[in-house]
């Protein structure tokens, strides 16, 4: 909370300053532009208006920044770490996609289905035995089940393979 009040009382005192820079730059029309001057009177507050309030903008910009930085950077930083370990594994489903369709003609539709359950639950799972022998258990069935709805209850065709 603390932080955020921080932040306030900076964005309050640049708002104030914008009003000021804005006064000062309504005014500088009032002023007479000087006589014989490379650059006129009227000039100096109009340029002194501009960069100020040019330069809180820049400062309410920075601070809100910053303040959403602070506020969310745990989040980000969770996220990125959570990005860059399943990056790998999304590449590696991608090529087993890849490699499942084309291998769809040449082994089947069931086969290659089940070369690609395999390898996607392993990939998905912990390195382990244990996780390969469950793949090839959950890949069996979600196969078998496969066939039986569409190949044998519904009867649609699918591509023949060297098994189904």
């Amino acid at each position: 909370m603390l932080e955020n009040k921080a932040y306030l009382i900076k964005s309050f005192v640049n708002l104030s300053l914008i009003v000021i820079g804005i006064f000062f730059l309504v005014e500088s029309y009032e002023v007479s532009p000087g006589f014989q001057q490379v650059v006129g009177a009227d000039q100096y507050p109009r340029w002194f208006a501009v960069i100020l309030i040019f330069l809180c903008l820049a400062s309410l910009l920075k601070d809100h920044l910053a303040w959403r930085r602070e506020k969310f950077a745990a989040d980000e930083v969770k996220i990125i770490q959570e990005m860059k370990e399943v990056g790998p594994r999304i590449l590696t489903l991608f090529g087993l996609l890849v490699l499942n369709i084309y291998l769809i003609p040449h082994l089947g539709y069931f086969e290659s289905g089940f070369v690609f359950l395999v390898l996607a639950i392993f990939v998905l799972s912990e390195k382990s035995l244990r996780s390969l022998l469950m793949s090839l258990l959950y890949a069996t069935g979600i196969t078998l089940a496969i066939y039986l709805v569409f190949g044998v209850i519904m009867n649609i065709y699918l591509p023949a393979g060297l098994i189904f």
